[in-house]
């Protein structure tokens, strides 16, 4: 098998280990029945917790980790406080394990003349800490997609949700018409950026 190259998120090696992703995503092997197997940047063993290569092989997964190593790697400790030591989009604070998220999104598997206009790059200026949650839900949206997203919420629920409806009868929940500022917009605003 392949030896792995340095974590490109916190540029450890002795930590990193390929084994089944499912057991470190949380989910259960029917979530990756074609990519069970990942790289794990151990956070038992001093890594950070990423974790990627997602494969159907050991091998293919560690081949798929190596190509990701080419890209920057982040002082994560630094990227953690960048915010206050909270997710740039929501708020809360981040946990043990956090994703460095591309701001402007990298289309990494893309051609140069199919990656779209408004890609960003893979590069430190480029990257906000943020929680797993904030993180896969803005996936490949710029930031205004993001907070477009995020304030469609209330009409959704209202659509779709019986129990959100009930509520909102009830007086239980009433909408704010607030908009979307995220954390990040209000950190900085607060520390004069």
């Amino acid at each position: 098998m392949n030896s792995l190259v340095h974590c490109p998120h916190c540029g450890e090696t002795d930590c990193l280990e390929v084994t089944n992703g499912a057991e470190f995503s949380g989910h259960d092997e029917e979530d990756y029945p074609h990519s069970p197997f990942a790289v794990v940047c151990n956070a038992n063993k001093g890594g950070c917790g990423a974790m990627g290569g997602f494969a159907p092989t050991k091998e293919t997964a560690a081949i798929k980790w190596n190509q990701r190593s080419a890209e920057v790697v982040v002082d994560r400790k630094r990227l953690r406080e960048m915010f206050g030591g909270k997710c740039a989009y929501c708020g809360k604070p981040l946990s043990k394990i956090f994703h460095a998220d591309h701001v402007a999104p990298i289309y990494r598997e893309w051609t140069d003349t199919s990656r779209p206009q408004h890609s960003g790059k893979d590069v430190e200026e480029n990257i906000f800490p943020a929680c797993p949650r904030c993180n896969i839900r803005k996936s490949v949206l710029t930031v205004e997609a993001f907070r477009y997203e995020i304030s469609m919420q209330v009409e959704r629920l209202r659509r779709d949700s019986s129990a959100f409806n009930l509520a909102e009868d009830f007086g239980i929940i009433a909408e704010t018409g607030k908009p979307v500022v995220f954390w990040f917009e209000k950190y900085c605003e607060s520390a004069g950026v």
